[in-house]
């Protein structure tokens, strides 16, 4: 038995199919009980989720708006479940940390002796964490909820306005990722001039997205001669589109996400804090685990261990 109303299941597989009759073969029921659903859902919340044409479904201002909720419940409701039925009673602290391609935990993993040492009651629980830009800003909202912490690159004032709190690991430097056969790739550094002068277009994130990455956009507005390809936020879909295009990206995060790209290093002074965000609200658990990192930092062992894990820090 789930723990969410099965109606938003049935709500997103309309969304998804475009139609009651493709949701119904997904969901193995008929038609007329998948409209009845999604009547009696639209009954309950006042309001029309769907327009309904000759050309079948599209959603309306308030079912986008559900949507996007909705993937959100149903993930959360899945992995509160899959806890439940696994529960047992222990002394350990959990701490859930999101995990995707693009933020690896690269300074969790490298610090975990140390945290584990200061304290072996913590114990790190792994949640996926979908990069699409929709689910990832709502689970940046609901910190504390399914999710304790991310590790990232992150914008203090973008932090703040989400009622974020973080942990500042390191300082990193903006560099590129670009695939192991550009001629770029042989380059120990790379400057603008390089990418001019052979032509290499830059995938750059939308303005607005961070003020680190609005700054490097500055300076290639000013010059005018390195053509920009802009994406809404990272996805692992950045990625492939570096491979499709056989062009650069300024890299933000400093996991290389895919096998053949390669991270190469810029001569500018472009940085980017790198670190734990987590709820400015935090549970006790969590509270005592950032005092933990917190006094770990102080060593300067630990702060190497830091920094020799990070791509961009590497000699290559």
């Amino acid at each position: 038995m789930g723990l969410y109303n099965h109606q938003l299941e049935t709500f997103l597989n309309v969304a998804d199919s475009g139609s009651f009759r493709k949701a119904a073969e997904n969901l193995y029921i008929s038609p007329t009980a998948v409209q009845k659903q999604i009547n009696l859902l639209e009954d309950s919340l006042g309001t029309l989720l769907f327009q309904r044409t000759h050309h079948g479904l599209t959603l309306t201002g308030a079912g986008r708006s559900l949507y996007a909720d909705a993937k959100y419940l149903l993930s959360f409701s899945n992995e509160a479940e899959m806890r439940l039925r696994t529960y047992k009673e222990t002394e350990y602290s959990e701490v859930r940390a999101a995990y995707s391609p693009i933020s690896p935990l690269l300074c969790i993993s490298a610090m975990w002796p140390h945290i584990h040492k200061a304290d072996p009651s913590f114990r790190l629980i792994i949640v996926p964490r979908s990069d699409d830009p929709m689910t990832k800003s709502e689970s940046v909202r609901n910190l504390g909820v399914a999710i304790d912490m991310i590790e990232t690159a992150y914008d203090e004032d973008k932090c703040h306005e989400a009622g974020m709190d973080y942990l500042h690991l390191e300082t990193i430097p903006l560099g590129f990722v670009l695939p192991s056969w550009h001629p770029l790739a042989e380059k120990h550094q790379i400057c603008l001039g390089d990418l001019e002068n052979s032509g290499t277009r830059l995938i750059i994130p939308r303005r607005g997205l961070n003020r680190y990455s609005d700054q490097v956009r500055n300076e290639l507005v000013e010059r005018r001669t390195v053509e920009i390809l802009e994406i809404e936020d990272y996805t692992v879909d950045s990625y492939n589109i570096c491979i499709r295009e056989n062009c650069a990206m300024l890299a933000l995060n400093p996991a290389v996400v895919h096998p053949l790209l390669v991270y190469k290093k810029a001569s500018w002074d472009f940085t980017i804090p790198y670190g734990l965000l987590y709820s400015a609200a935090p549970s006790p658990i969590v509270r005592d685990f950032i005092r933990i990192i917190r006094l770990q930092m102080e060593n300067k062992n630990v702060r190497d261990t830091i920094h020799s894990c990070l791509p961009c820090f590497q000699d290559k």
